[in-house]
């Protein structure tokens, strides 16, 4: 994706999706901070031989989108918070 090449795509979500969402009557929530150490682990292309990538590959689907097992996780995280406020 152009953005993520450009290094802006952190940017684009939180000054356009963000403020959109808002405008429409959504929320918008971010789970950067959750998934932010998944960024540590190197993606190289074409994959390198044996188990080098072992790690990146049992949390990503491929350059962009986890594996199921994340967002699973991420759903669950959600829940939580939903199902446990104390409105």
């Amino acid at each position: 994706c152009e953005r993520s090449q450009e290094g802006d795509i952190g940017n684009w979500e939180h000054e356009i999706v963000r403020k959109a969402a808002f405008r429409s009557g959504c929320e918008y929530l971010d789970f950067h901070h959750v998934t932010e150490e998944f960024g540590d682990l190197q993606y190289a292309f074409p994959k390198p031989p044996g188990d080098d990538m072992f790690e990146y590959w049992s949390v990503f689907w491929d350059s962009v989108h986890y594996q199921p097992w994340v967002y699973e996780e991420l759903n669950n995280l959600l829940l939580n918070i939903l199902c446990n406020s104390s409105s």
